[in-house]
């Protein structure tokens, strides 16, 4: 390890760049991967389109609750609306992925490779 202060320290499965059978994926770091992806995979777009509410002041509108947001309340209730977005979409991606990568280990051995 170098000795940079901000490296991440990297883990003996990223070390060998392969997950092994005795080596699982638990499923708060498969929903944290999830979140992470969605969040800022999301995030931006969502933002985007907040941005270009402020600037067009109300043109593209914001619905929150059945009452409609433009302008500056838009862009915060676009702000807010990103992380719960993030949060349903990882809950609900990862209910399906946990359950069929459990269906999938019963009959197949799960390899993950992993990229130095």
């Amino acid at each position: 390890m170098s000795n940079n202060p901000y490296e991440t320290p990297r883990s003996e499965v990223g070390r060998s760049g392969t997950m092994t059978g005795d080596q699982r994926l638990t499923p708060g770091s498969l929903f944290k991967l999830l979140f992470i992806g969605f969040l800022f995979g999301l995030g931006p777009l969502l933002l985007a389109n907040g941005i270009y509410d402020l600037v067009t002041g109300g043109e593209s509108m914001v619905s929150l609750n059945e009452s409609t947001l433009s302008g500056t309340s838009g862009f915060i209730g676009t702000l807010v609306f990103i992380p719960i977005m993030a949060l349903i979409f990882s809950g609900i991606t990862w209910v399906f992925v946990s359950i069929g990568t459990w269906v999938y280990s019963l009959f197949w051995r799960l390899n993950l490779q992993f990229k130095e």
